[in-house]
């Protein structure tokens, strides 16, 4: 005997369940269409600089962003090029505030010939400026691959 709903007319579970999926296709392509720019949004990092930097022993500018509105970035460093005796330090550097100074954030060292070869540094959520150098402290002067993603609000 199947199940009935008097509140809906009498209608056994059959019955909704046909008109459920009779009508489910438009909404879930509607609700897909929604779910589809959410995730766009979710997966936004872009790449937004790239290149090459051969070191000379400076503090050398890998690249310098500035913005009005919040923005996510990432860099990867490829430091395959390091042998034994060589050694680069990486800082990252952060403005808080507008009208503030430009101070650095983190630094890191890669010494000697790297396990693995492609460094990630940590994502931020930065507000008004984003700036990454590179200084080959010791060793022969090596030429380093970069990247840097960026999801912009």
């Amino acid at each position: 005997m199947p199940l009935v709903y008097p509140a809906v007319g009498g209608a056994t579970v059959g019955d909704i369940s046909a008109a459920v999926w009779a009508y489910s296709p438009r909404r879930l392509t509607n609700l897909n269409d929604v779910r589809a720019a959410r995730i766009d949004r979710i997966i936004g990092l872009e790449v937004e600089a790239d290149g090459t930097l051969t070191a000379d022993g400076t503090q050398q500018t890998i690249y310098d962003k500035s913005s009005t509105k919040p923005f996510k970035a990432q860099l990867l460093l490829d430091v395959a090029n390091l042998a034994l005796g060589d050694s680069v330090e990486v800082i990252e550097w952060v403005k808080v505030l507008s009208g503030g100074t430009l101070r650095w954030c983190t630094r890191t060292r890669f010494t000697g010939v790297q396990e693995e070869p492609i460094a990630v540094l940590l994502s931020k959520v930065l507000t008004y400026e984003y700036k990454v150098t590179l200084q080959q402290v010791t060793g022969t002067y090596r030429s380093f691959d970069w990247s840097l993603q960026v999801e912009e609000e």
